[in-house]
């Protein structure tokens, strides 16, 4: 039976708390890897985002480059490039509703003698390993691995046990975060249709239109003149500008005028 004593609980809601505030699509995967580690301790980690969706199939073969920590980037190229394709613990446990360890799913006396073990993990100090697929519903969105070398100690069933628990909230935040950005992505491709609409429509200049886009993204006068490299008072003629070709009199009138054409 696995017990949990105080500190450990207030470890896990410390965690969840964290991951909570996480905000960014591209600031998660890290995040979580460098949270997780009074909870599961490891020697290196990779955490891998997967297509979503209908795509599960494909992401077997079409994995794109992982989050890492303690793994150089030659190691990532050789397993997308070649080691991933004779991974056979990768083929057992790919997109598995629970969480593994390689020394409950792999024969070792065999295991050690294929070319994967020894040209791969062995060189790279991999012995044990632990993980687990993310799933929000039917969706597989991320695998989470963790790696000791063989003078550490094998990942225990307590530590297995605490990744099931966490996974569906890590799945569900993730889930939110991707949702988040697709429609931060497509709200993005909108903006840029109806500034190519209104350039044409007012006859905007490029920089009238560069100057918009950020007047659109909240940027005060100060922002736009540093993200443009022009002064201030470039600025405020190039808004001035705006106003006399849209008959707007201020910045909310500007927007939304051109916003709702």
């Amino acid at each position: 039976m696995t017990v949990f004593n105080l500190k450990d609980w207030q470890l896990i809601n410390d965690f969840l708390v964290e991951v909570g505030g996480i905000l960014r699509l591209k600031d998660y995967c890290l995040k979580v890897l460098e949270l997780i580690k009074p909870l599961i301790n490891y020697d290196s980690a990779n955490f891998f985002i997967h297509p979503g969706e209908d795509k599960i199939r494909r992401a077997k073969k079409e994995l794109k480059e992982p989050f890492t920590v303690n793994i150089e980037p030659k190691v990532i190229n050789d397993y997308i490039n070649y080691f991933q394709f004779i991974d056979d613990m990768k083929d057992r446990t790919f997109n598995l509703p629970y969480p593994v360890r390689s020394t409950d799913i792999m024969d070792y006396r065999e295991w050690s003698k294929t070319e994967y073990f020894n040209d791969f993990l062995r060189p790279n100090h991999y012995y044990y390993t632990c993980g687990t697929d993310l799933h929000y519903r039917k969706y597989l969105l991320g695998t989470i691995s963790f790696f000791r070398d063989i003078h550490s100690p094998d990942f225990s069933l307590k530590e297995l046990f605490l990744l099931e628990m966490l996974a569906p909230h890590l799945a569900n935040h993730l889930y939110k975060l991707m949702v988040i950005e697709e429609k931060l992505k497509i709200e993005s491709l909108e903006q840029s249709r109806l500034i190519e609409i209104n350039e044409r429509k007012y006859s905007f200049t490029p920089r009238e239109s560069e100057v918009f886009e950020l007047v659109i993204k909240g940027f005060n006068n100060n922002e736009i003149a540093d993200e443009l490299y022009i002064s201030v008072n470039t600025v405020k003629k190039h808004l001035y500008k705006l106003f006399l070709k849209t008959d707007s009199r201020n910045r909310t009138e500007l927007v939304a005028t051109l916003l709702r054409d």
